[in-house]
Parts: C-alpha cells; sequence; structure tokens
C-alpha cells in the first residue's frame, strides 16, 4: 500500500491509502474485509463504497451479502446494515454505503466532515 495525497475534506494528515490490483485479483472481497476491520477494529461509524457503474454496485451488495466474517463465520449484513444509496438517501443505520458517484454527489452537502471513511 502506499499513501495517497488527499484533496477532499479531510486534514492532509488523515490516513489514506491506495490499493492497486490486477483484474480478477479479488479488489472487492479485499474492501469487504477491509470494510469489516474498519468497523469492529477501527470503531469506524460508516464505510462508503464508490463504485462507476450500477452492474458493479448490485455485484458488491452480494459480496458483502456473501462475506463470511472472521470467527463466528456469520455473514457480513448479519452484523452490519449495507444499503445501496438511492435518490431518497441513506438510511442513519447504515454501515456501509454502497454508491455511485452521481446520487454521492447530489447530497454530499449533508455530509459532515469525517462522517464518511
Amino acid at each position: 500500500m502506499r499513501y495517497a495525497a488527499s484533496k477532499g475534506p479531510w486534514p492532509p494528515t488523515a490516513p489514506r491509502s491506495l490499493i492497486q490490483m490486477a483484474t480478477g485479483a479479488g479488489k472487492t472481497f479485499m474492501a469487504v474485509t477491509s470494510s469489516y476491520r474498519l468497523l469492529h477494529h477501527a470503531k469506524a461509524t460508516r464505510v462508503l463504497f464508490l463504485v462507476d457503474r450500477n452492474n458493479l454496485g448490485r455485484q458488491t451488495l452480494r459480496e458483502y451479502a456473501g462475506y463470511a466474517t472472521p470467527g463466528d463465520g456469520r455473514k457480513f449484513t448479519e452484523l452490519v446494515n449495507v444499503d445501496r444509496l438511492t435518490g431518497s438517501g441513506m438510511l442513519d443505520s447504515s454501515a456501509v454505503v454502497i454508491s455511485t458517484i452521481q446520487p454521492t454527489r447530489a447530497i454530499g452537502a449533508d455530509f459532515q466532515q469525517g462522517e464518511l471513511l
């Protein structure tokens, strides 16, 4: 991993990373595993999973639903709420939000700094 520079709303000292992997190398699985670790070990409150196409959002939701967590083997979606961002917004109880960039831009003003990781 290498740290990527950020020009977003986060402070320049906030930890950031960029992971580069080849096609079929398990990027989505790695992201689901990282989400689990952020939520359960780093005490993150919400994870935003951005995709560039709606079909990748559906695929990602299936990956989250099928992920067996370490330890007890329960499904990820049994432990936390995973939702796709729609035009009507998101649930307050959503720990993982999957979205394309368009709805995220539309409601971006609603997010406070640091609310999404």
